[in-house]
């Protein structure tokens, strides 16, 4: 990712307004019988047309909504189970509204929601079991989730505080965090520089791959996938990348980095003393375009596409047919 303009900014703010102001109906993709939510919240004790915010978790089971903050009074945001027709808790406060992963954040299977409160912090909630877990003292939240089930693991990372109830998820405070599913206890912080990171699993998530951007040299680290362990700590300078143009080989060898030249390191052969890492590779693409998505076709094979597509061999170096 690079910087965002104040109008992209705009046009953002202004979309997830349009999306936030939005209410249940029966038209949802999750058509459960609005008349029959309507009596059940009713009951509960709110007022049902007084709700905002409605989101409806991925397996269309659990709802969230928003009472608005009104007369002093800072609202609350809840967490609804439509299946059964009951509430599963309410968290008083104000909800964090100025970028597009709140209100809440499901996780695929609708099973965990990630919900940010002002001046409280980010509760993590999974749903069956109504565990509610506060796991910081982050009111802006978590962006980019990586839910690891297996090992029980969330990874994710929280964007900077740009004002009054404005949060960019474009710039980022602190690394990359690991948190535990069962308890939300943090188990680990990857620490990187820069305004903004990207990570990403590869080769069946043997590895982890950490990359940011700032006003200096970041280096990339190459982490095993399971224990996290510091594998190798790359020095790229200031080449420009995101996260679609920075790709590890599935053997861990090769760290390919680009936009408008695609360069490539060795890391068999990297020394670990460089103030900065000389790539064993440059490509560049016939059109002269940046490159928009780098991937690799096997452990030597490369391929980089800007308005054409491409390959190169990493055995010789050279552009393929």
């Amino acid at each position: 990712m690079t910087r965002v303009t104040l109008a992209i900014l705009a046009a953002l703010f202004v979309a997830i307004s349009l999306y936030g102001s939005t209410t249940a109906n029966a038209d949802s993709p999750c058509a459960h019988d609005e008349q029959v939510l309507r009596e059940a919240v009713e009951s509960d004790g709110w007022s049902y047309d007084d709700l905002i915010k409605f989101r409806w978790s991925p397996n269309c089971r659990f709802l969230s909504m928003r009472q608005p903050a009104g007369f002093g009074k800072p609202g609350a945001t809840i967490m609804w189970d439509a299946g059964n027709n009951i509430r599963l808790g309410a968290i008083e406060g104000f909800a964090v509204t100025g970028y597009a992963a709140t209100d809440p954040w499901y996780d695929s299977t609708g099973n965990y929601a990630v919900i940010a409160m002002k001046e409280q912090g980010t509760y993590l909630w999974h749903l069956p079991s109504n565990r509610n877990m506060l796991i910081n003292d982050f009111e802006c939240g978590l962006i980019f989730p990586t839910w690891d089930y297996d090992q029980a693991r969330l990874y994710a990372t929280s964007p900077i505080k740009l004002g009054d109830n404005w949060c960019s998820s474009y710039i980022h405070i602190g690394g990359l965090r690991v948190y535990d599913l069962n308890t939300g206890a943090l188990l680990q912080t990857y620490e990187i520089g820069g305004y903004n990171i990207n990570y990403e699993f590869t080769d069946g998530d043997r590895f982890l791959v950490i990359s940011g951007l700032g006003g200096g040299d970041v280096p990339v680290q190459i982490r095993d996938g399971v224990t996290g362990v510091l594998l190798k700590s790359v020095n790229i300078g200031t080449v420009a990348h995101n996260a679609s143009t920075i790709e590890l080989s599935p053997d861990g060898r090769f760290l390919a980095v680009g936009l408008r030249t695609l360069r490539v390191w060795d890391l068999a052969t990297l020394p670990d003393d460089l103030e900065q890492h000389q790539p064993a590779f440059k490509f560049y693409s016939r059109d002269h375009f940046r490159f928009y998505d780098v991937r690799f076709i096997d452990a030597t094979t490369l391929e980089g596409t800007t308005r054409e597509t491409s390959r190169w061999s990493l055995v010789t170096g050279e552009r393929l047919p």
